[in-house]
């Protein structure tokens, strides 16, 4: 019985997780998510005002890329089904 409630008690935790680690993420706009990351490593690389907007606006190519890759990689996925 102490197994059966302990399995249990995992696989709602582990699913209770797994829903919360994908909360907001689509949510947030390109250059939201690359001012995100600027003010992270802003913050983590003590970066100059200079470094600073070339840091973002590099995060934002990255992250307007990955977003136009994960596009067509839906479009790739729906055109196999």
């Amino acid at each position: 019985m102490k197994t059966l409630f302990f399995t249990l008690s995992f696989i709602i935790a582990g699913m209770a997780m797994a829903q919360h680690g994908h909360e907001g993420k689509s949510k947030l706009s390109p250059q939201e998510k690359a001012d995100k990351m600027t003010a992270k490593m802003k913050k983590e690389l003590n970066l100059s005002p200079e470094q600073e907007s070339k840091v973002r606006q590099a995060n934002l190519e990255f992250v307007t890329k990955n977003q136009e890759l994960r596009e067509q990689s839906k479009e790739a996925k729906m055109q196999n089904r």
